[in-house]
């Protein structure tokens, strides 16, 4: 009986430990995100999460529109390989985090670009049109 209630408390505390560790979404700032593109040699997949005028006014190089009003939207991200990581952005943060959290939910490796493409424009990071 004593035995089985230390393992209860040791698989409960990896359950707790395990979750805490589902719930931490990897955040970037601007400047983080553009030297990690730079720099690394993982496969990426930019996402931009705004609406489609919004990504036409300047978006960054190879980043694909996921538009976060579409119908599906969150279809359209379960169906997304899992073999990449994912760096989302969006104008300031608000949509790009919430889709953010909706990958790393599918079991995907996600980087969160805070400040979004405002940020990345007031640093004078490139971006293509």
């Amino acid at each position: 009986m004593r035995c089985s209630c230390k393992l209860f408390l040791v698989m409960a505390c990896l359950a707790v430990a395990s979750v805490a560790l589902a719930g931490s979404l990897e955040r970037l700032s601007a400047s983080e995100v553009h030297s990690f593109l730079t720099t690394t040699q993982k496969p990426i997949v930019i996402l931009d999460v705004r609406t489609p005028k919004e990504y036409a006014a300047g978006h960054i190089r190879g980043a694909l529109l996921y538009d976060y009003y579409d119908e599906g939207f969150e279809r359209k991200l379960s169906l997304l390989p899992k073999n990449v990581t994912y760096v989302v952005y969006c104008a300031v943060g608000f949509r790009s985090l919430r889709a953010a959290r909706f990958l790393q939910k599918m079991s995907n490796d996600v980087i969160h670009m805070d400040g979004g493409i405002k940020e990345w424009k007031r640093l004078e990071y490139p971006v293509v049109k």
